[in-house]
């Protein structure tokens, strides 16, 4: 017995135990087991620290010690430990199994109650993927922001995950502060009491908190390049003045989109790559205005989202800076990160997320690729398409029941948007039966369309206008839409006054021709005369911003600057009329070789003036000018009033409109210049080829499809019986098929 306990404490001392494990000597030497009995009871206890002392390298036996009788006990002690062990962990994983199953169920019937929802098979098998990163291919209508706020709960409920290590990225404000009140109120209907929050921020705000966190831009400042927009268009060559911020505006746009493709780290680099005839600006004069204002972003010491993005490409992607990366990982880098709109992505800011994340097996992204429309700004579905080849391990999984849309809708558009060859290939289905789709043709006159909008507006009350949606290609349609609709007393939101005819630049020229010449006006002349009499000079006119004569008196009396009797001729008729028709009809005559040289050279569209022309004359006719023109003042007010009114019916192009949805969708225009516009086809085919063309033909036709998938139970397709838009064609083809 002695020699038993000398030899177990040899082992003890052997091992060097710590005081934690060591036993009382006296309480041993005085126990009253005996014998065998005893022996096994102090091997049980060495087989608890063999457990405990597994990884010291120290604690071992001989091999005449595991030979010994006392070696045997140990593994005779030790097997049936195992055994027990091995039956209770079987018994354990059983018991678990049911029980996790069990709380699963429970925890997506909490979910659902708290998000007011009933999950279908494909958004539960996303709500509960673990293990590998994710791709959810979500078509139009399937709640995918309703299953990114479930996944979140799921993952915190099932899995622990603190909601201060979850990261949703989402592309605008809207959507991002949409997304975190969901989220905020269902973790309330779940009780979930974990202190924190999960972040949500838009890629704007995620990247300028990580450049903040490196020292030398810690004090940086970012403006929106809007705010030079005015002072660089003076830089503006060849287009009018009240054209040039648009101008200025479109480089702007071309500096981003060739920034965001990673062609370009300044706007100015290789900035001839994607540029064509399509642009409204020479390139020569767009290199010279992005130096400007690169010049005056370093003078004020600031800089903007492009910047930003190019800054923290360089210091993450390009120079390895583990300064943002830190400040990344600290709080998300093992934690979850969610993308929302993925298919609105850019390679540059792909590349910066790819380099910030630390485990892309908790790395879900959410887009449909039949949805990419912001090539312009450097979107592609392609990221959507190679993600499983970009990342180890990817799963790729789909969303393909359309919950808004009815079933006569979306049956509709599904063999169109199938076209496309770029694309995942996915089953889109319609979750209820119905809906309706009703044709409007025209010729140029909107009469049909607004006495059915005039018709469903009757019963429906002005706080159900929200409900209703009218979609254009662009904000020329917009503007002469909301204009008609003006004319029949309907109150009309067109987001933004600058979208309103009151505020076109060419009608403002008509406008102010017509008064410069009713008032021998010498400002307006000094400002307007080289639209009509190209042969003139600034200096030889200039005198009459400061000189007591009359232009008018100098052209038609004493036959100065050898102007056209023609000219001479329309400046006399809109002096002597009262009618509003007869002075635009010469007004518009004077100018329209102007405006003709700029639609030539690229600054405009000729068509889209003429277009402007021909509803202004519509509605002048037998109309005295002072008569036109307090209507003119009475439309420009209203539409004032009622910008962002929810009591207003609302006029947004397609693009504005991604991610909404509608009872009712009238959708404007839908002919083959405007979508898609062939003449720019056919013009891409001539300049970059055919493949760059069929990018664009697609890219318009996902377009055609986000339109159309914004109507829940009814749509309204108005186009030119001569002219209708091809992926019309395709709609009627397919209704055909189907019969």
């Amino acid at each position: 017995m002695n020699v038993c306990v000398h030899w177990l404490f040899s082992c003890f001392y052997r091992v060097k135990i710590s005081k934690r494990l060591k036993i009382n000597y006296v309480l041993i030497t005085k126990a009253k087991y005996g014998g065998e009995k005893f022996v096994s009871v102090i091997i049980r206890g060495l087989g608890r620290m063999e457990k405990e002392l597994e990884n010291d390298f120290d604690f071992d036996f001989d091999s005449s010690e595991k030979k010994s009788k006392f070696g045997k006990l140990l593994k005779k002690q030790k097997t049936k430990r195992d055994v027990n062990k091995n039956s209770t962990i079987e018994i354990k994983g059983r018991e678990e199994k049911r029980k996790s199953k069990k709380v699963s169920n429970e925890t997506v019937n909490k979910i659902e109650k708290a998000l007011g929802v009933e999950f279908s098979e494909e958004q539960l098998d996303v709500i509960k993927h673990v293990g590998s990163p994710l791709s959810v291919v979500s078509c139009a209508g399937s709640g995918k922001s309703t299953v990114l706020v479930a996944k979140m709960l799921y993952r915190e409920m099932e899995y622990g995950v603190k909601p201060l290590n979850m990261l949703a990225i989402t592309f605008n404000a809207d959507a991002k502060a949409d997304i975190e009140v969901k989220h905020a109120k269902a973790r309330r209907k779940c009780k979930l009491t974990r202190r924190g929050k999960a972040t949500f921020k838009t890629f704007h705000a995620l990247f300028l908190m990580l450049l903040k966190c490196m020292d030398k831009y810690e004090d940086v400042d970012v403006e929106n390049s809007t705010k030079y927009m005015y002072m660089l268009s003076k830089y503006v060559k060849g287009a009018d003045d009240d054209d040039k911020p648009n101008v200025v505006e479109q480089m702007f746009g071309y500096r981003s989109t060739i920034i965001n493709y990673g062609i370009s780290t300044d706007g100015i680099e290789n900035a001839e790559s994607m540029y064509t005839d399509q642009h409204n600006f020479d390139l020569d004069n767009y290199l010279y205005i992005m130096e400007e204002y690169n010049s005056v972003k370093e003078l004020e010491g600031v800089i903007d989202f492009e910047d930003m993005q190019t800054l923290l490409y360089k210091e993450i992607v390009e120079e390895g800076n583990k300064e943002p990366l830190k400040a990344f990982q600290r709080v998300w880098g093992d934690g979850d990160v969610y993308m929302d709109e993925y298919q609105d992505i850019s390679k540059i800011q792909r590349d910066i997320m790819d380099n910030l994340i630390v485990d892309f097996k908790r790395l879900m992204v959410i887009g449909d690729d039949d949805q990419s429309i912001y090539s312009w700004r450097g979107s592609d579905p392609t990221y959507i398409l190679d993600f499983k080849y970009t990342y180890s391990n990817a799963s790729i999984k789909y969303l393909s029941t359309n919950y808004r849309c009815k079933s006569e809708i979306v049956g509709a558009v599904r063999p169109v948007i199938e076209r496309n060859e770029r694309r995942m290939k996915k089953n889109i289905e319609a979750n209820e039966k119905g809906g309706h789709i009703e044709y409007i043709k025209s010729t140029g006159n909107l009469g049909g369309l607004i006495d059915e909008l005039l018709e469903e507006l009757e019963h429906t009350p002005s706080g159900f206008y929200e409900e209703i949606a009218l979609l254009v290609r662009n904000n020329s349609q917009r503007m002469l839409l909301a204009d008609e609709l003006l004319e029949k007393n309907v109150p009309i939101n067109i987001v933004n006054i600058k979208f309103s005819l009151q505020e076109n630049s060419f009608y403002k020229t008509l406008i102010e021709v017509i008064q410069m010449i009713k008032n021998e006006d010498n400002k307006l002349f000094v400002k307007h005369f080289n639209k009509m009499f190209k042969h003139l000079n600034r200096y030889k006119v200039e005198h009459y911003l400061y000189e007591d004569v009359s232009w008018y008196v100098d052209i038609t009396e004493r036959m100065f600057y050898n102007i056209r009797e023609h000219d001479i001729d329309m400046l006399e008729v809109i002096k002597g009329t009262n009618s509003m028709y007869n002075a635009f009809v010469c007004a518009w005559k004077l100018l329209k070789g102007h405006y003709k040289m700029l639609g030539d050279k690229g600054y405009g569209s000729f068509d889209k003036t003429q277009t402007i022309m021909k509803h202004i004359l519509k509605h002048s006719k037998g109309m005295k000018i002072r008569e036109f023109l307090d209507r003119e003042k009475r439309k420009h007010s209203k539409l004032r009033l009622f910008c962002d009114s929810d009591e207003a019916l609302s006029i947004n192009t397609i693009h504005s409109v991604k991610g909404l949805e509608f009872e009712s969708v009238y959708m404007i225009g839908m002919n083959n210049d405007i979508l898609p516009d062939m003449d720019r086809y056919h013009s891409l085919i001539d300049k970059r080829g055919f493949e760059y063309a069929e990018e664009y033909l697609e890219e318009e036709r996902r377009l055609f499809y986000v339109g159309w998938t914004r109507a829940a139970e009814r749509l309204v397709v108005e186009y030119d019986s001569n002219n209708p838009s091809m992926f019309l064609k395709e709609v009627w083809k397919g209704e055909k098929a189907e019969n």
